[in-house]
Formats: structure tokens, sequence, C-alpha cells
């Protein structure tokens, strides 16, 4: 397959990876308070960890849609323009830069 082709399933994998992502959160703190998320080290690390998946996911699509080339009427973003892209895909920068720090949140 020429690598401009554009395969529609790869992209919307990654919108399922990230709807995936986010019912995990969602169980993940359901029932929680700030107090209790904020001492419970591995309901921590769980919900930092979809979030990086869901940044990764952003990230993936907006190279997918780059390398198919896809007209800006096509891409995501643009017919999804209530979805802070940007923002999400920054948000996985922030919590790998995170490493180290004392403060989890």
């Amino acid at each position: 397959m020429p690598s401009n082709m554009w395969d529609p399933q790869r992209r919307e994998q990654r919108v399922v990876d990230i709807l995936a992502s986010i019912e995990r959160i969602e169980k993940y703190l359901r029932a929680e308070t700030r107090n209790t998320f904020l001492e419970d080290e591995l309901r921590r690390d769980a919900v930092l960890r979809q979030l990086l998946i869901i940044a990764e996911a952003c990230d993936k699509i907006e190279a997918i849609e780059q390398k198919a080339m896809l007209s800006t009427g096509d891409k995501l973003a643009v017919r999804q323009p209530t979805i802070p892209w940007r923002n999400i895909r920054d948000i996985g920068i922030r919590i790998r830069h995170l490493y180290g720090t004392s403060d989890p949140v």
C-alpha cells in the first residue's frame, strides 16, 4: 500500500482508543472525591496513563491525516471543532514532563 493511501480504519481505531480510555478514566474515578483520588497513587497513575493514551491517539490522528494529505474539510479537528485537540495533545506533553516532580496534580 502506498504511504499516502488513505486508510480511514487507522484513524477510526485511534478514536476507539480515545473512547476506551475515557471510559476507563470514568470507571477509575467513579465515587471518588478529590482527596481520595490524590491519596491513591495507583488510581492516579492509572488515570495519567489513560490521559497519555488519549494524547498519543490525538497525535497519531493528526499524523495519519497529514500523511494521507487529507483536505482541510476531511480532517477530524475541522469536522469536530468543539474538541480541543491541541490542548489534549499538550496534556500528554505536560504529563511526560512531570517525571521527577513531587506535585501529583
